[in-house]
């Protein structure tokens, strides 16, 4: 899963000026912004302490993005821009200690993480028998190196 998440028009509104539309989108990006804050302070307090604090993820729509980095198997990179004027010296600040404290948390990976949950249930024990079968055959000294089992039932959705 990619995805790309911009989160310009977080800029102070008494800058900027926003009303109407607009302002509302900046409110809602700069909730967003804090969810995400309060996640990574979450995660930071959780590795420092040990704890096992819930992360709350669920709380914002770009958080919910990153469910699986919170939950231990996705990754996530993260592109911090800054405006070079010198008015926006506080805000810069602001960014780069958020980007700061993101670097100081690692997220455990889930241990013996599971690539076979594509299979649908039939799939995944119709391929347990066909090993089973294998594993016997080979048992009795068969050759099963050219072995053809035909799963077509396990496949079928409905009557041919």
């Amino acid at each position: 899963q990619l995805a790309l998440v911009d989160l310009a028009g977080s800029e102070r509104t008494n800058r900027t000026g926003n009303t109407g539309q607009r302002l509302q989108e900046a409110s809602k990006i700069n909730q967003s912004l804090m969810t995400l804050r309060n996640c990574i302070e979450v995660l930071r307090d959780n590795q420092n302490s040990g704890g096992n604090k819930a992360v709350p993820y669920r709380d914002s729509r770009v958080t919910h993005l990153f469910r699986n980095y919170f939950e231990g198997e996705g990754k996530v990179k993260m592109v911090v821009c800054v405006n070079p004027r010198p008015t926006d010296y506080d805000e810069n600040v602001n960014v780069m200690q958020f980007a700061e404290l993101t670097q100081e948390v690692q997220i455990e990976r889930a241990v013996g993480v599971r690539f076979d949950l594509g299979l649908t249930p039939g799939r995944r024990r119709a391929n347990q028998v066909y090993k089973e079968a294998v594993r016997r055959l080979e048992e009795q000294g068969e050759d099963v190196e050219h072995l053809v089992m035909d799963l077509a039932p396990v496949y079928s959705l409905g009557p041919a």
